[in-house]
């Protein structure tokens, strides 16, 4: 049996940029994506693993974002610039998850709140230019090297002692680093 999945992520920021390149705020992250699962039961004081499954994850995340941007800093303040920039952030905050077992309807795992972290850096060249005779209508050109890392933990440690045929359900901390060119041209008006 095969199936599908859907891996799609959504993020929205306020950011607040100040004159000393500083920028600081909140981002809103959803996304959904393929996890694993396994699935355990207790018997004989000892927790039997029954397998590892596939399962479909909805995570939400909400973040304090603090960094530092020469690029947004030069679209806002400058003119004119060609040079080298670099930009990074960090991001705090919290994710609450809730998944669904693909072609199971028998067992579902327990939502998961936890900690999120991520971060990022980026290092490259930038051309921008604005022309004032056109009300400063303008653009700008990155080439550059990007860096993105990202972490979920999850809380859902029970202290309690588990019962005689308890099953319980684990789903693993999602984690990724992401690098790579970056390409980017936008049009200011």
């Amino acid at each position: 049996m095969e199936i599908e999945y859907d891996n799609n992520s959504q993020k929205s920021q306020f950011l607040v940029l100040d004159y000393e390149r500083y920028h600081k705020g909140l981002m809103y992250k959803t996304s959904n994506h393929y996890r694993q699962f396994i699935e355990s039961t207790y018997t004989n004081d000892a927790w039997s693993h029954n397998g590892v499954e596939d399962l479909e994850s909805d995570t939400q995340v909400l973040a304090y974002v603090f960094g530092r941007s020469d690029a947004n800093y030069s679209q806002k303040y400058l003119s004119q610039k060609q040079d080298w920039y670099f930009d990074f952030d960090v991001r705090v905050g919290f994710s609450f998850t809730s998944a669904k077992i693909k072609g199971r309807l028998d067992k579902k795992p327990s939502d998961i709140s936890g900690l999120y972290f991520g971060s990022s850096l980026t290092l490259g060249k930038i051309w921008y230019y604005r022309l004032s005779t056109l009300s400063n209508i303008g653009g700008y050109i990155r080439l550059a090297y990007n860096l993105e890392m990202e972490n979920t933990q999850s809380s859902d440690i029970k202290d309690d002692e588990p019962s005689e045929g308890e099953t319980a359900v684990t789903v693993n901390d999602s984690s990724y680093l992401r690098h790579g060119p970056l390409l980017s041209m936008t049009a200011t008006f």
